[in-house]
């Protein structure tokens, strides 16, 4: 495909409230809108909401539900709307955590005859207080008409504190659903510097380079992305990384394959 430009905006919000000791509440919101050289601007809005409980031995059990929307301009000529919803459950310890979560996704407006159901696993260790690493495998596998098809993402991300003020990051999203002969790659390294080590403005200036290579029906598309960001991490426990990068795509990862390629890509 020729070469043209793309220029994104985002806004991303992800918090968790604690209603007691063991339960637990998350919210997170991603809005991109994307504006072509050529062609007309589209939307990518997602936002997602968790309840999980902790019990006294490391295990959780939870629910989530939210929603994907495929832009009329970018996808299938009609904005539609991916609904997920299901149920998860975890183990933690200090330094590591593990999660799986079963549900379904549904459209609005409804495709007839279609039936999505998603699956995934997530690891995260914090091998030192400098670093952490983590992984996740998500499948949406789509009935149509009484005949499946898988759409698998495998995600991995790291982030590593060098000292005080400056970290770096990594991340990588490869998605692939082979009776579609579509494939979403998406990798990015980035670089970021936290103000509030050195003054009393409490924001994190980010720097990251990503690419993203797709295949769709046999034509093949590179977009290299610059990305800048600022986070304003609140709370004690604010994450400082940036939620417009892969990584962070990846550790505030979706529960359907399709959102998570497509999240990560923007």
């Amino acid at each position: 495909m020729e070469g043209f430009d793309l220029r994104t905006s985002s806004l991303d919000l992800s918090f968790d409230a604690k209603a007691t000791s063991a339960l637990t509440f998350g919210f997170d919101l991603s809005l991109n809108k994307a504006n072509p050289e050529e062609g007309e601007d589209f939307d990518i809005p997602a936002y997602g909401l968790a309840m999980s409980y902790a019990f006294d031995n490391g295990i959780s059990a939870g629910l989530y539900a939210e929603r994907f929307t495929a832009d009329s301009d970018l996808l299938l000529g009609t904005d539609v709307d991916f609904d997920s919803y299901g149920l998860s459950a975890g183990y933690a310890r200090d330094t590591y955590k593990v999660q799986a979560f079963y549900g379904a996704t549904t459209t609005d407006p409804e495709i007839d005859d279609i039936e999505i159901r998603d699956f995934g696993l997530m690891a995260a260790i914090a091998p030192t207080e400098q670093l952490t690493l983590s992984a996740r495998y998500v499948r949406s596998t789509l009935e149509v008409y009484g005949e499946s098809g898988d759409w698998e993402t495998i995600e991995l991300a790291g982030t590593y504190q060098i000292n005080d003020p400056w970290a770096v990051f990594g991340g990588a999203s490869f998605g692939s659903a082979d009776d579609l002969t579509l494939d979403i790659d998406t990798y990015g390294f980035g670089v970021s510097y936290n103000l509030g080590a050195v003054t009393s403005v409490p924001a994190t200036l980010s720097l990251e380079l990503a690419r993203t290579d797709a295949e769709l029906l046999g034509e093949d598309l590179t977009a290299d992305t610059v990305r800048l960001g600022v986070t304003f991490p609140l709370g004690n426990s604010g994450a400082k990384l940036p939620l417009n990068s892969v990584a962070g795509s990846v550790q505030n990862g979706r529960h359907s394959a399709l959102s998570s390629s497509v999240l990560a890509a923007f």
